[in-house]
C-alpha cells in the first residue's frame, strides 16, 4: 500500500514538474541588434498589438514570447 502510494506521488511530481517546465515562457537570447530591430518596431508601429505582431513575425515567436519582448522592452 505505502509503495503503491509513493510510486503514485513520484509520478504526479514528475508531471507536475514536465507541465510547468513546458508551459513557462523560455526567454529568447538576444543580440543588440535584435533589441535594437525590437525598439525600432515599437517605435514605428501605431500601436501594442500592431507592434507585438510584427515582433511575432520577425523572430518567429509564439504570441506570449513575443508580448514578454515588447513588455521588457518598454521598461
Amino acid at each position: 500500500m505505502w509503495l503503491g502510494f509513493v510510486i503514485i506521488c513520484l509520478l504526479v511530481g514528475v508531471g507536475v514538474w514536465f507541465f510547468s517546465t513546458r508551459c513557462k515562457i523560455q526567454p529568447k537570447v538576444l543580440s543588440r541588434q535584435d533589441e535594437r530591430l525590437i525598439r525600432q518596431i515599437i517605435r514605428k508601429s501605431p500601436n501594442k498589438d500592431l507592434a507585438i505582431k510584427r515582433i511575432r513575425c520577425s523572430f518567429k515567436l509564439s504570441m506570449s514570447q513575443a508580448t514578454y519582448l515588447y513588455m521588457n522592452a518598454q521598461k
